[in-house]
């Protein structure tokens, strides 16, 4: 109970973020405005509802790491034409297919920027995650990722943060450390990265120095 009243709160402030009315937070995960209301707070949440809430966290979540966590820009992009996913995303969110594909889209955009961070060509970034560098095409750009790309976009971004970390978050210098021989993970990272298992090992291994 106190779970799904915890989860309405996470939604709620993703939505003030967003700039989103109550009405169109609830309509953007398939339930009325009174999905909100006190007495419903620790009533059970469906299934489906659910998935839609991780989408929506997740686009608000790709959205705040790349505008830097600027609320004002947040909404700004919500209420502006969106090309690539032919409307105003604001407008999209009660529509689940145009939702995935705004959330699809905005995680492409994070993984080209941390591409852009580690000093990856787009090719390298492609392989990092197992996929063609038609990958980041325009055309496929809310097209949809298999599940083991997911999980290794995951590790791409576990790599990043915690490199970033570890270095006060100075390109130059994760730059330098992915174009360098470690000797811990037998290699130099950014040769690594095709290889899930050595990608899987460097991430282990910058995290350890993160606790």
């Amino acid at each position: 109970m106190k779970r799904n009243a915890a989860l309405r709160r996470v939604l709620q402030r993703a939505g003030e973020d967003l700039g989103l009315s109550e009405q169109d937070l609830a309509q953007s995960v398939g339930e009325a405005p009174s999905f909100f209301d006190s007495r419903q707070r620790t009533s059970p949440v469906a299934r489906r509802t659910y998935q839609r809430i991780g989408l929506m966290l997740r686009l608000h979540d790709s959205l705040s790491s790349l505008v830097g966590h600027d609320v004002k820009h947040m909404r700004g992009w919500m209420g502006a034409l969106n090309r690539p996913t032919g409307g105003i995303p604001a407008k999209q969110l009660s529509d689940p297919e145009k939702l995935g594909k705004l959330v699809r889209y905005l995680e492409r955009r994070v993984l080209q920027r941390v591409g852009k961070d580690l000093g990856l060509s787009k090719r390298a970034l492609a392989q990092s995650v197992g996929e063609a560098p038609s990958f980041f095409d325009s055309r496929q750009r809310t097209s949809p990722i298999a599940r083991r790309t997911y999980q290794r976009i995951g590790l791409m971004l576990r790599l990043h943060d915690s490199l970033s970390s570890l270095v006060g978050h100075d390109v130059k210098h994760m730059r330098g450390w992915m174009g360098a021989l470690n000797r811990p993970t037998g290699g130099i990272p950014a040769k690594q990265l095709s290889d899930p298992e050595k990608l899987g090992k460097l991430v282990r291994y910058l995290e350890a120095f993160n606790f």
